[in-house]
């Protein structure tokens, strides 16, 4: 084998590489998502059931600009689109609001 095959094939294995751990690293993305989303929607539903007066709102807008950071962080990597991930953003905070507006509205 020359130099010249030994380097398209160490670069093709290098480029292989890179792309499997970009999968992995966006796969480690897109759960790190899906945990918040579901933390939170966890959250604003035992907030439903105990109908406090005063809730937790710090809370919520912690877990919430974190998972408003990782959707930017993956638009910006093009995993997702910035439409889908404005989308993802917007759907879950009206879910948020109208619990809460519930909640209010019950207490």
């Amino acid at each position: 084998m020359n130099s010249k095959n030994k380097a398209r094939r160490s670069a093709g294995i290098r480029a292989l590489r890179k792309s499997i751990k970009n999968k992995r690293e966006n796969g480690l993305m897109k759960n790190k998502i899906r945990k918040i989303k579901n933390k939170i929607i966890g959250f604003v539903d035992k907030q439903k059931d105990i109908t406090k007066k005063d809730i937790d709102m710090e809370f919520i807008k912690r877990e919430f600009s974190n998972f408003n950071s990782l959707q930017d962080k993956m638009a910006k990597k093009k995993i997702f689109h910035p439409n889908k991930s404005q989308r993802n953003t917007s759907r879950l905070w009206k879910y948020i609001n109208s619990n809460i507006n519930n909640i209010k509205l019950n207490s």
